[in-house]
């Protein structure tokens, strides 16, 4: 009989459901997005059949026993953390629109699905075909015309275009928020396998007011999605008697990482090791791993991760080729060694006899586990003074190091503060518990681990390994801490937790109280660093711009957009194409304003009426004096986080823009 689960069986089933619906209506609602065929008939119905099909292979009621009556109160709690974190996210939900940086790109894609069929589109149609000087491409948006492509993987695009449906733009708002609840009661179940439930109730609570954990629950980030699947593959591996039906569930669940984000593989760490465990395991004579798993099981779950993950990359290299090519050798990279490291793990397990390595090593796990401790207290404290990475002078940087009052070195990385960002937001006493757990984790993985462990241990292993020590991306915060969003933090707020757990059970009579010390600092330093901002949200009230810009368009017009003194004339014209439903061009300095008449004339003819659009009047009535310039939106944010490199954000900036419009007027010439 399976053991009794410190998780309730309604918290098992809802999560269940939960991730059989991202899982089941994303992964078909992406296959149909790549071939042409997003449309409701044929979404609603298979992604039905897929997420009960998955639902089915969870098993849900069958994972373990019930839980016992006095552990159903923390997770009463996880669930009212969750809830907690819901309503405020969601009331400084983010309605990012302008495509200034990731959330723009995915909300203007499921924008764009919700009332197409596919990812592929033509912009340059009508009059302005035939019309040089004219740009379509955009931030995040490829192509020259004929061919326009959304940058990324596309999975959270079809999640938020499939929410549209059921309640409009609102709910497409609403969507991180909501799995980003969703996830903080799934890290509470799989902190269940290795804490005891009231400990596991204080690491969702820590991981709840991080404003790390808020920040990206507010907009429509891709890290969220990938959190959520994650941590529940390694949750469902985790469970009593995985059999091959559960082993496909969770499968399908990890390689749903790589249809998530482009560096989805480094998340498929755990399967090259699984492998080889189990071809160690089978050397042997043996049918089960350490904790009752066949290795035609660990099969089963390695063919599903790699079925969903060739989705993810057919889905990049076909329909955000431009993306692939911009990533250039590092999307080859990232496969090629994930084949590599499988086929060199089942090598291993086959021919290196590991109890006889343990045997001859019994002091391994202890060393290993010392290694990993020693190398980010490294990381921490001493990388900072002897590494400064550096790459391309960035623009970005440079504007902001005169901002922010640094020496300006526009090509500094800043990746050597990767663990000192994480004391910022966890805390010193924290992250230095989390360093100390996590030594103990790979300790007691390689002495007795079970096939949660082992996962858990080597993808927080090989994630934390890439960008921990380089996290290749813009350094400015939080902006960079995205990157850590999905296990890393996580990992070590759960590592801290089994830290403080076994204080509380072993160093007796003072470890309860040096334990409670602890838990508290879990929550009162990440408060401190999310209070002064915790109001902070991005781009509020757009939606009721963009609507009024569009009302004002009206349904018959064309537009191009006027290079202007800010960005915004590259950030909005797929807003403007994807919310207001008209043909959208960006000009050049090579249409002049008597080219511009003219085709306004061919747009006449064709039954629309050409407008212009841009960020100031003066833009406008420089190029065309007769114009009547109309400001119809000015869209403004007094709470936009404040971006900075050396310290965590603790103030908010502003920013305005303004939405002006005319009528190209005739006779210009």
């Amino acid at each position: 009989m399976p053991p009794a689960s410190p998780v309730p069986r309604w918290m098992r089933v809802g999560l269940c459901v939960a991730l059989a619906v991202v899982a089941g209506f994303g992964l078909v609602g992406l296959v149909l997005a790549d071939v042409g065929l997003f449309i409701p008939v044929l979404v609603v119905p298979l992604g039905a059949v897929a997420s009960i099909a998955l639902l089915r292979c969870a098993q849900p009621r069958l994972l373990e026993q019930p839980a016992r009556r006095v552990d159903s109160v923390p997770a009463v709690g996880a669930v009212f953390v969750a809830l907690g974190s819901l309503c405020v996210n969601l009331g400084h939900s983010a309605q990012h629109l302008l495509l200034d940086r990731d959330p723009g790109a995915y909300l203007n894609t499921g924008r764009w699905l919700a009332n197409h069929s596919g990812l592929v589109f033509r912009a340059d149609i009508g009059p302005f075909a035939s019309t040089p000087g004219l740009t379509y491409s955009s931030p995040a948006v490829y192509g020259h015309g004929p061919t326009m492509h959304f940058q990324f993987s596309h999975l959270e695009g079809v999640l938020l275009a499939e929410t549209r449906w059921l309640g409009g733009d609102h709910a497409m708002f609403a969507l991180t928020p909501i799995l980003g609840a969703v996830s903080l009661v799934m890290f509470y179940a799989l902190a269940c396998r290795f804490v005891r439930p009231a400990f596991a109730l204080l690491a969702t609570a820590a991981l709840a007011v991080q404003v790390v954990q808020l920040h990206f629950s507010r907009d429509a980030y891709s890290e969220i999605v990938l959190q959520l699947v994650l941590l529940g593959s390694l949750w469902v591996l985790g469970g009593a008697g995985l059999g091959t039906h559960r082993a496909v569930f969770a499968g399908v669940l990890l390689g749903t990482c790589a249809a998530a984000r482009i560096d989805g593989p480094l998340y498929l760490a755990a399967v090259p090791v699984l492998l080889g465990i189990a071809a160690a395991r089978r050397r042997r004579a043996s049918e089960a791993i350490a904790d009752g798993i066949r290795p035609d099981v660990v099969k089963v779950f390695a063919v599903s991760v790699t079925a969903v993950a060739l989705l993810g990359a057919v889905d990049v290299l076909w329909r955000a080729p431009e993306y692939a090519r911009d990533l250039g050798w590092r999307v080859a990279v990232e496969y090629a060694a994930f084949i590599v490291l499988t086929l060199f793990a089942i090598w291993l397990g086959r021919r290196v006899d590991w109890q006889r390595v343990s045997a001859r090593r019994p002091r391994l796990p202890e060393l290993a586990g010392a290694a990993i401790v020693v190398v980010l207290f490294v990381m921490w404290l001493v990388r900072p003074h002897w590494q400064h990475p550096r790459g391309r002078a960035s623009n970005f940087i440079h504007d902001l190091q005169i901002a922010t009052h640094l020496a300006v070195d526009p090509g500094r990385k800043y990746y050597q503060y990767s663990l000192r960002w994480h004391a910022w937001y966890l805390g010193p006493p924290a992250l230095t518990a989390g360093i100390i757990g996590s030594g103990v984790f790979v300790r007691d993985t390689i002495r007795r681990g079970s096939i949660a462990t082992w996962a858990f241990m080597v993808c927080f292993a090989a994630v934390g390994g890439v960008y921990l020590y380089d996290a290749s991306i813009t350094p400015d915060q939080l902006w960079a801490m995205r990157r850590f969003v999905p296990i890393i933090i996580p990992a070590l707020v759960l590592f801290a937790v089994v830290v403080i757990e076994r204080v509380a059970r072993r160093a007796r009579p003072f470890g309860p109280l040096a334990a409670a010390t602890f838990g508290a600092a879990l929550i009162a330093w990440p408060l401190s660093t999310t209070v002064p901002v915790r109001d902070e949200r991005t781009q509020p009230g757009m939606l009721a711009a963009v609507t009024t810009t569009c009302r004002a368009l009206g349904h018959k017009a064309a537009v191009v957009v006027l290079p202007g003194s800010s960005q915004l004339y590259r950030q909005v014209p797929q807003v403007l194409r994807g919310f207001c439903g008209v043909p959208v061009a960006i000009r050049t300095d090579a249409l002049d304003a008597s080219a511009i008449e003219a085709l306004a004339r061919r747009w006449r003819a064709d039954g629309r009426v050409l407008r212009v659009f841009a960020d100031s009047p003066a833009r406008i009535t420089e190029l065309f004096p007769n114009a009547k310039t109309r400001t119809v939106a000015t869209p403004s944010n007094d709470q936009l986080l404040e971006q900075t490199l050396d310290r965590p954000p603790r103030h908010y900036m502003t920013r305005v823009d303004a939405f002006v419009i005319a009528t190209v007027p005739l006779g210009v010439g």
